[in-house]
């Protein structure tokens, strides 16, 4: 599996976690990096709930290439690029 996985050293580090909380799970704290990308959070729950395709592309919520930066919302909206209203 370790061969398979496609982040080598994370699958790694997690069996190692998993390992210790077999070993005493009502005592286990896990010390397992977790990295989270909360930009727009609150746009990204509202453009699912509304299936807001286009707010959707602005909050990084459709599928991109490794070669596509991450859209800024925030600045669009500064700049009056982005005109977004629920009624």
């Amino acid at each position: 599996m370790f061969l398979r996985a496609k982040e080598n050293l994370f699958f790694l580090a997690a069996a190692f976690e998993l390992k210790e909380y077999y070993k005493n799970p009502e005592k286990f704290i896990s010390s397992f990096p977790i990295f989270l990308e909360a930009t727009c959070s609150g746009l990204q729950h509202l453009a699912s709930m509304v299936n807001a395709i286009n707010l959707a592309k602005y909050v990084n919520l459709l599928t991109s290439s490794k070669e596509e930066l991450p859209l800024d919302v925030y600045r669009r909206f500064a700049r009056g690029e982005i005109k977004f209203c629920v009624a």
